[in-house]
């Protein structure tokens, strides 16, 4: 089960909302992330499922789009104001469920006023807010996961920046590997205290194995 569910009005910010999941999957990991409708196989039961999915959610994002307030049915009502509209329904439940709920304005929304929301799930107004910009997706997406993250201890983050910081740990480590390697190799070939010829292969295989080992780390990482 997820532990991020993110909420979202398909006639209003599908694309945002895609690649928004997207990237928070590749910092929290495939698993963790539920995208709304877009996870629900056809003909499951809608309201059943994401009811699941909400109370194994430990986080809830709230995406708001510049119409999500004010897309409206054939009858000319906003569709937040029906009882059957299922981002009414994700909210009210996540609120219900106390969840950590945070609204997430996107394509350069603005706040929607507390008046055009349904009283049963206008206390969503009252989260902080967070804006992820176009021209500022990868900073405002970090502190997005950063906020998610502060919010339940489980969620992991895997940036881009604390692998470099691993890598650069990393390089550290081969380097000094290599420099005592060869310190070795030099002293224990001119003492003569072992086959010349068997030293000369040990930097290799060393080499060898110690790439090997960066390998398999790189592909347990991409997996995740």
């Amino acid at each position: 089960m997820a532990r991020v569910f993110v909420s979202y009005r398909i006639a209003d910010s599908a694309g945002h909302a895609g690649r928004l999941a997207d990237a928070l999957k590749s910092v929290f990991g495939r698993d963790a992330v539920f995208l709304g409708s877009d996870d629900i196989a056809g003909g499951a039961p809608w309201r059943q499922k994401l009811t699941d999915e909400l109370r194994s959610s430990r986080v809830v994002l709230t995406v708001i789009g510049p119409t999500w307030a004010t897309v409206a049915g054939q009858d000319g009502t906003p569709r937040i104001m029906t009882d059957d509209d299922v981002v009414r329904f994700e909210i009210r439940e996540a609120l219900g469920l106390r969840r950590a709920v945070v609204p997430v304005l996107v394509g350069a929304a603005t706040v929607p006023p507390v008046s055009s929301l349904p009283e049963d799930i206008r206390a969503l107004l009252a989260r902080n807010i967070i804006t992820v910009r176009d021209d500022r997706w990868q900073s405002d997406i970090h502190q997005l996961a950063q906020a998610a993250a502060a919010l339940h201890p489980t969620l992991r983050l895997q940036f881009w920046s604390s692998r470099l910081m691993s890598w650069r740990v990393t390089m550290a480590v081969l380097t000094l590997a290599l420099v005592f390697i060869a310190g070795l190799h030099v002293l224990l070939v001119r003492l003569d205290l072992l086959d010349a010829r068997t030293l000369e292969r040990l930097p290799l295989l060393l080499l060898l194995a110690f790439s090997l080992v960066l390998l398999f780390r790189v592909m347990v990482r991409r997996t995740r």
